[in-house]
């Protein structure tokens, strides 16, 4: 298992250093170390600018040393497991997730009829104010009954021939 340098900005600075350093084939305890933290004790995972002078480095005592023990760590590594979760806990996330879709779902519907019902409200709000605006008001009953939705000529023609009521205008005697 081989491990990572610092991932973002710094850890692309601190391999770009450590590239620079190594460029002259020749490596210090110190910057062998930092190396081999971050790559691990194999040096087959190392970059391969960083190979042949890590490789010299590698010869000697201070090398070995700090190889063996990035190597003890890189096999305490390899063995680490997560354990499988227990079968009770994989049913309460799958009971959970039902339980959750299901008030999602029911949630969703109400909202979609709240927002149906309200865009029938608005459109025959604006079909009354397109009417309104579209026909004049005197223009709404004319003089002979009709009107812009058709004509009130039985209600008109009624009021006309009932004795007890009169024309507009003309007063009792």
């Amino acid at each position: 298992m081989t491990r990572a340098v610092t991932p973002g900005a710094e850890g692309a600075k601190h391999q770009r250093d450590l590239a620079s350093r190594a460029a002259g084939h020749t490596l210090d305890d110190a910057r062998f170390r930092a190396l081999a933290d971050a790559y691990g004790g194999e040096i087959g995972h190392w970059p391969q600018d960083l190979r042949p002078a890590a490789e010299a480095f590698a010869q000697t005592s201070a090398g070995k040393a700090v190889l063996e023990e990035a190597a003890q760590i890189d096999s305490l590594l390899d063995r680490f497991t997560v354990a499988s979760p227990s079968a009770s806990l994989q049913m309460q996330i799958l009971k959970s997730g039902a339980r959750r879709g299901a008030w999602h779902r029911a949630l969703r519907r109400v909202l979609i009829g709240a927002g149906l019902l309200g865009v029938g409200l608005a459109g025959g709000l604006a079909g009354a104010a397109a009417v309104m605006i579209a026909v004049p008001a005197p223009a709404l009953i004319a003089e002979d009954g009709v009107t812009a939705f058709g004509g009130l000529s039985p209600d008109v023609a009624s009021s006309e021939e009932k004795p007890g009521l009169m024309p507009a205008g003309e007063g009792r005697q």
